[in-house]
Parts: structure tokens; C-alpha cells; sequence
């Protein structure tokens, strides 16, 4: 199938979201959209499918073809359509029947009443008509083909890793065999081996069957194993087209030059590991400038020989009976003061039941959990109460974790009210505080002040979530995943602006729990490697992301390196 997007406007209100913009994608080709977070990327993903919101307006062409049609441009099948022109009947029959799309956030995609079985089995069900026996046969079937254990085929969403749901919504998008797959940021969630893994499913689903594919990323090492060819949005306009390999190596549009430089800056060189492209040491020389200040310098052992956080033997499980499972097996870590500790790991290796720990949010089944030597186990526990009160915690998604109805002030200054269990406290103090700590995560109090969340960038909001974090000074920030929402440039923002709260508080202890190894390579002093909910390696970060000893950390330094 091909797809030619010709003049393509589409408006929401006053704003053009979208504007004047050409494309082509021919069959069996496998394109790339790119772009920071709000160029308009995932509006013509929205726009081919048919799913625009309501209130836009859309002009120009969407034109579906297909090698063999007739002369009218149709082959019978539904294709030879316009998607701004044909109606909703032909859009749904095309939809998950010739076209499947992938969505950044499976959350939000998948049926929470639903198995994961049950999901991968709808467009079957709501195109072909077949036996339950065959139905569960594809279904499975396309479970295991993207590496999701069988044995998960019965659970809900809520009960899946972020990883494990979006491989259920990748089965989902494969199960009709379509001939054009809409990728939209469908690696977001998962850890480079993964990644690897899905990249490399998508590519051979595209280059067997004949099928086009859009892959719509920031990620840039995945852009390059994805895709041959690959246009550049920048505020709803394209502003440059060309091959992958030849706009990687020598960008010729400035801003195409900053994403590839801030890509490369934030991609992990591991031990052997080289970059694509004509002439990398042209890119550095661009780059140059952008690098300053963003190196991660080696910081001395703390002085205070003992630790800030201690977890000692810790096992986690949930689940009862033979139903039960071991998400951490015995799990024994250390954060001193004044360091950064990084906790690498697969999806559902489970880095995310750790950090809860850590918070004291979720309860050990044996072992131990001290902050500050008081140990942490429930509500009543003597250390509980004191760790809530001198930690704070950055979320995965900050559109999820912001509430949207409070303006950026009210976002900030709220920690502070909680902490201080209802005294008041003057008003001209808070503001201070609320605008010191916009300052020193990055952003321009001014101009975010009055403003919600919907109003916000991805790298706006994600900031506006660590101000919110930093606000009550906490000597502990354990960090879930806080760059795989956000787009490459405003990573690299984020990475500046934990490096300026490093250098601002440098008694200050952080966690960061991450998949992104480009990332720990610059944030990190230390990194602990957890595999199946089992410490397999931790050490200096420079000896394990240059010279890891176990095959786990191995291959997941492999598959994150260029």
C-alpha cells in the first residue's frame, strides 16, 4: 500500500497544527517522521487514520493506493481513498483491516477490562469471521511473535509492566497482517534489548509481507535501524526530507543539525560501539558548544560512610498461591549522600517495585528497607514518616502526573503546602520559593507561570514536574523514567537540569530509574543492573557501561550503543 499526503493543513482554533505538508510513502517502504514534542508529528498519523479531534479542520489530500489497482485508483479493497474525503464507514473498514497503528501510550490504548488475549483479538473479530479456537490461535500467535510470555495472555493491563503493554498493543496492530503499519512512538516504553527486539519485528513484518510502515519517533538509533528514508517536522511544517543515513550523517537544515547532535549527545558509546554516519567528527565539532555543561564529573565517595538509603535482602511479591510471582528476589542496594544511582533493567526486570520501595509506598515481603538507619516497613514504621518527608518523586509521564486544571504556580507550590500539613506560610515566601525552583530546573518563571499543563511541551512539563519535585529541598529524588516521554532535544534539557540540581544541593542523594543509557552515562555515579527482580552487576557507571562482566549488562549495553 502507498500512501501521498499532498497540502495536508489541519487546524484546531486559530492555530495550524499542521501546514502545507507533503509526503509520500510508497509500498513496502519503510519512512520516518521526526520531530521535538508538538511539531505535528502524531496529528498526520491522526489525520490518515480519521481520527482528528473534533474540533479540527483538515484540508488537502490523504490518498491511499495500492500496486495493481484499476484506473479509478481502487482495487475493491477499500483502498484508492481519500481519508479527508471518504466517509467514516470506508475509514473503519480500512482501520486495523489494511492500515494498524501502534500508539505511544498503550495506557491509554488498551481496554482496561480486557485481557491481553482479548485486546490482540478485536480486529479479528471485527473483520473476519472465524471459530473462537481460531481467533485465540491468531491472538496467541501474535503474543509470541513480539516475546510476550504466554502465560501473560489472561492478565489485565493494570497487571503488565509499561514494556509488556505496549508489546500487547504491537500484537494488536500485527494480528490482520496490514499493509501499512503507522508506528507512532512505539518503543517508548521499552528497554533497549527490547527495543532491539521490536524494532527488528516491525522491520521484518514491513520487508516479508510487502507492507509500508511510518515510524514515527525521536528516537534517532531507532530511526536509523527502522527506516530507509525520513522527513524533519518543525512546528507543523516539514523543513527537510532525505534519506536516513545521509540525514544523520550530514543534516543540512540547523535544526535537523541540533536533533541529530543532541541524539548523538545522549546515545550510549559503549565499549566498540560506532555511531552512523558520514563524518562524526564534523557533528562533535557542531555540537560542541551544546556539550558544555552537560558532561557528568567524577564526584568523590561520600564522607559520611553511612548510607542515606539502605535496602537490605528485599523480596517482593505478588500475587497468591501458584499465581504467585517474585517481582524482586532478594534485592540489596545502597544510596549515599551527595551521589546518583541509576537502576537499569528490561521491562518488568522490576525497577519500578524497587523505586516504590524506596518511597516507602509499597510494602517489602522480607528483607529491609532503612532511611537515615530507621527502617521503613508501613505507615506506623519510625523511618516511614521520615522519609516521606525529606523525598520527592519525578514521574514517568508529567501530563499524568500534573493535575490539568491547576496553572504552573499552584502545581509548584503545592508540596510545600502538604509538607507543612496546612500552616499557612506568607505568600511572597512561597512565590520565591516556587520561582527558585522553576529557575534551577531550567525554566523561565514568566513565561510558564499562568499557564496549565495542556499549554505546556513535553520537556516543559517534564521540568515543571522536577520544580514541583525540588521545591521542598528533599535529600532524596528518585526519578521513574523521566526522559522516555519526551523528545530528544528536551532530554537533553532535562539532563542540563539535573546536573544543575546536582551542583545546587550536592548533599542531595538521586535514584534514577531508566532504560535510556545515554542518559545514565552523563546523570549516574553509580549503576545497579536488576534482571528478573535479581541484581545481576552494579558498580561506577563508567565500568559498567564500558566494561560490563555479566551477559545480561552486556547485552543491554550492545543494543543501547550506536
Amino acid at each position: 500500500m502507498s500512501v501521498d499526503i499532498s497540502r495536508l493543513r489541519v487546524d484546531i482554533g486559530r492555530a495550524a497544527v499542521v501546514d502545507d505538508v507533503t509526503m509520500h510513502i510508497g509500498a513496502g517502504e519503510r519512512v520516518g517522521l521526526v520531530g521535538t514534542s508538538g511539531s505535528g508529528k502524531s496529528m498526520i498519523a491522526r489525520a490518515m487514520l480519521g481520527l482528528l479531534p473534533l474540533d479540527a479542520r483538515a484540508s488537502g489530500h490523504i490518498r491511499y493506493g495500492d500496486d495493481g489497482a484499476g484506473d479509478d485508483g481502487s482495487d475493491g479493497s477499500g483502498l484508492g481513498v481519500d481519508a479527508l474525503a471518504c466517509g467514516e464507514e470506508t475509514m473503519a473498514d480500512l482501520r486495523g483491516r489494511y492500515v494498524s497503528t501502534v500508539f505511544q501510550d498503550p495506557a491509554t490504548t488498551l481496554s482496561p477490562v480486557l485481557t491481553a488475549l482479548q485486546q490482540v483479538t478485536l480486529p479479528l473479530r471485527r473483520h473476519y469471521r472465524m471459530t473462537r479456537g481460531e481467533y485465540a490461535e491468531r491472538g496467541m500467535a501474535a503474543l509470541q511473535r513480539v516475546g510476550l510470555d504466554p502465560m501473560l495472555a489472561d492478565h489485565l493491563p493494570h497487571q503488565l509492566s509499561g514494556g509488556q503493554r505496549q508489546r500487547v498493543a504491537i500484537a494488536t496492530a500485527i494480528v490482520t497482517s496490514p499493509r501499512l503499519l503507522i508506528a507512532d512512538e512505539p518503543t517508548t516504553a521499552l528497554d533497549a534489548i527490547a527495543q532491539r527486539e521490536i524494532v527488528d519485528l516491525l522491520v521484518g513484518l514491513v520487508d516479508e509481507s510487502g507492507a509500508a510502515m511510518l515510524f514515527i519517533t525521536h528516537d534517532f538509533s531507532v530511526l536509523a535501524r527502522a527506516t530507509r528514508r525520513c522527513y524533519v517536522m518543525r512546528s507543523g511544517r516539514m523543513v527537510e526530507a532525505g534519506d536516513t543515513s545521509s540525514l544523520l550523517g550530514a543534516p543540512q537544515c540547523e535544526y535537523t543539525r541540533h536533533l541529530v547532535d543532541a541524539a548523538e549527545r545522549l546515545t550510549l558509546h559503549g565499549a566498540g560501539a560506532t555511531a552512523p554516519g558520514a563524518d562524526r567528527a564534523a557533528i562533535r565539532a557542531m555540537r560542541e558548544p551544546m556539550m558544555r555543561g552537560t558532561e557528568r564529573e567524577a564526584r568523590p565517595d561520600s564522607v559520611d560512610e553511612s548510607p542515606l538509603l539502605e535496602v537490605s535482602h528485599v523480596v517482593r511479591c505478588f500475587g497468591r498461591g501458584e499465581g504467585s510471582r517474585a517481582a524482586l528476589r532478594g534485592v540489596s542496594m545502597r544510596v549515599d549522600k551527595g551521589r546518583c544511582l541509576a537502576v537499569i533493567g528490561g521491562s518488568g526486570s522490576g525497577k519500578t517495585t524497587l523505586a516504590h520501595l524506596l518511597l516507602g509506598l509499597q510494602r517489602a515481603d522480607a528483607g529491609a528497607v532503612r532511611y537515615r538507619g530507621a527502617l521503613v516497613q508501613g505507615r506506623r514504621s519510625p523511618g516511614y514518616r521520615l522519609l516521606r518527608g525529606e523525598s520527592s518523586v519525578v514521574f514517568q509521564n508529567p501530563y499524568a502526573s500534573l493535575d490539568p486544571r491547576w496553572d504552573v504556580e499552584r502545581l509548584v507550590a503545592e508540596p510545600l503546602m502538604v509538607r507543612l500539613h496546612g500552616k499557612r506560610i506568607d505568600a511572597d515566601d512561597r512565590r520565591d520559593m516556587v520561582v527558585g525552583a522553576l529557575t534551577q530546573a531550567g525554566l523561565d518563571p514568566a513565561s510558564v507561570w499562568g499557564r496549565r499543563p495542556a499549554r505546556l511541551s513535553g520537556g516543559q512539563a517534564q521540568r515543571v514536574a522536577i520544580a514541583r519535585a525540588i521545591v521542598t529541598q528533599p535529600k532524596l529524588i528518585v526519578a521513574d523514567e523521566p526522559m522516555s516521554a519526551i523528545d530528544v532535544a528536551a532530554r537533553l534539557q532535562v539532563v542540563h537540569t539535573f546536573a544543575a540540581i546536582r551542583d545546587a544541593r550536592p548533599d542531595a542523594a538521586i535514584v534514577i530509574v531508566s532504560h535510556d543509557l545515554g542518559v545514565v552515562q552523563h546523570l549516574a555515579d553509580d549503576v545497579l543492573v536488576l534482571h528478573d527482580g535479581t541484581v545481576v552487576e552494579q558498580g561506577p557507571t563508567d565500568r559498567i557501561l564500558q566494561d560490563p562482566q555479566h551477559p545480561y549488562t552486556r547485552e543491554l549495553v550492545r543494543a543501547a550503543s550506536w
